[in-house]
């Protein structure tokens, strides 16, 4: 398939540009960024609930046991690979807990 060039039409002398006319990079209209408004003020911070916190948890605990093996196998970390999969999980779900008695 073979594109074709389209035929520029002449610049009118008041500087109208036709529908498919061509603009140089000299001739390009200056187009300003106008920045979005900000916000007054900060947005308020939603509370986790119990709920929300135990589906996360649920959520974390799948992906523990289904996919930190394989990325501990595929990042090549030795020593994490000498720990074997059970002890990787298992110290995961231990950081997880000190994390969650923290608050």
């Amino acid at each position: 398939m073979v594109k074709r060039e389209r035929l520029s039409s002449p610049i009118s002398t008041d500087s109208s540009l036709a529908p498919h006319d061509s603009i140089s990079a000299d001739e390009k209209p200056l187009i300003k960024k106008t920045k979005s408004p900000k916000k007054e003020g900060k947005g308020t911070k939603t509370p986790w609930s119990v709920e929300e916190d135990t589906a996360l948890i649920t959520i974390m605990d799948e992906v523990i046991k289904n996919h930190l093996w394989p990325a501990i196998k595929a990042s090549g970390n030795e020593r994490l690979i000498a720990r074997t999969g059970y002890g990787c999980q298992y110290h995961a779900k231990l950081l997880m807990k000190a994390g969650k008695s923290k608050k």
